[in-house]
Order: structure tokens, then sequence, then C-alpha cells
């Protein structure tokens, strides 16, 4: 291995690390007037649902000055979207939590996202499951979720994304770069969990 690809190695693992071992404890980020919700049928109460375009991918920020949603003795900050619901049709949500890749510490927002009806009652019956997302041109690295199914009800509901502080600090995901130095030899590099960050979301119905 040369000289050059070492360096390059040891300087990512001893980035990585440091971005990792920097987030254990979200208290420190919170800012001290946020609003808190302590259960779903507060959600809406705390700061107005942004609309959801149909056929449009939108790009939202989540961040520390957004209110915050505890569940289970767990903070997280979230927001709120809003789309009309019709029970003759299927919908498809899909979410993708963008990387922050500029330099070299990479880290992402884990999500986490579920539905709720305009009581606050949770209508999707799991929570979306996310994994690592593949990359394009317009796309950075990411954690991916998709939410497919249909509604009891024609009124407005609303998705709500978090981030999953569970994974506060850890690797959450992965991808490969391209090592210059050994062009066939791609490193895989690893995404770490960060309380807040840049989402894209797509809804569709037919």
């Amino acid at each position: 291995m040369k000289l050059t690809t070492r360096l390059l190695l040891i300087l990512l693992g001893l980035n990585l690390a440091g971005c990792a071992s920097g987030m254990k404890d979200y208290n420190s980020f919170v800012m001290p007037n946020n609003s808190i919700a302590n259960s779903t049928q507060e959600l809406l109460e705390l700061k107005p649902a942004n609309s959801l375009r149909f056929n449009k991918e939108q790009l939202w920020d989540i961040t520390f000055s957004d209110p915050i949603l505890k569940l289970n003795n767990i903070k997280s900050n979230y927001r709120a979207f809003s789309f009309e619901g019709n029970t003759s049709k299927q919908f498809t949500i899909e979410i993708w939590s963008r990387c922050d890749c500029l330099g070299f510490n990479k880290t992402v927002m884990h999500p986490m996202a579920f539905i709720i009806d305009r009581n606050g009652e949770v209508v999707s019956k799991s929570n979306i499951k996310f994994a690592s997302g593949r990359m394009g041109w317009t796309r950075p690295a990411n954690i991916y979720g998709k939410w497919t199914g249909k509604f009891e009800k024609d009124e407005t509901y609303y998705l709500i994304i978090a981030a999953d502080n569970r994974s506060l600090g850890k690797s959450v995901g992965s991808f490969d770069a391209t090592n210059y130095a050994t062009p066939y030899t791609p490193i895989r590099i690893s995404l770490s969990h960060y309380p807040v960050g840049e989402i894209e979301t797509k809804i569709t119905a037919q």
C-alpha cells in the first residue's frame, strides 16, 4: 500500500472516530426555550405543519430550534408535514435524510417517522423503516425510508419526522468513496448519527 493511501486511511479513521465520540449528549445541543411535546396529541400544537406537495421532491431542515418530541424519555427535534388523505387511493411517502458530507466528518440524521391524524392518533401500523439509500447525481449519501398504504378516512393527515436519538453518535450507515490513489479499491466510509439535518420528502397517490 502506498504511503499516501495509508495516510489517507489513517486521517479518515481519526476524523470519523472523533466525530462519533463528540455527540453523546443530546441535551447539550437543546435550545433552552424549546417547546416539548410529551405525547403525539401535542405535536401539532407547538408549530404549524408544512404542506407536502404531491409528485414533487421537497427539501427541509430539522434544526435545534424546532420543537422537541419526547417519547420513552428520548428527546428529538421534529417537524410536521400535512397532506390530504383519500380512501380510494394508495399513498407512497419517501424520505431521504441527506448526509452532511463536506470535509472528513460524515454525519447524517437517522430519522424516525410516523403518520398521525388530526387528533394526534398514530395511523401508520408501524414506524417507517430506514436504511442506507443510494447516492445519485442530485442526491448525496443518505438514509432512506418508504411507506405505502391506504387511509380509512378522507381527511388531513400529518407526517412526523424526527431524529432517532437512540442512535446518537453511532454509525447508522455507510457508503463507498473513490480512493484516487487506488481507484479500483473504494473506501467504505461510515455515517454517524447527528441529531439534526436536511431531509427530502416525496408523496405520491394512485
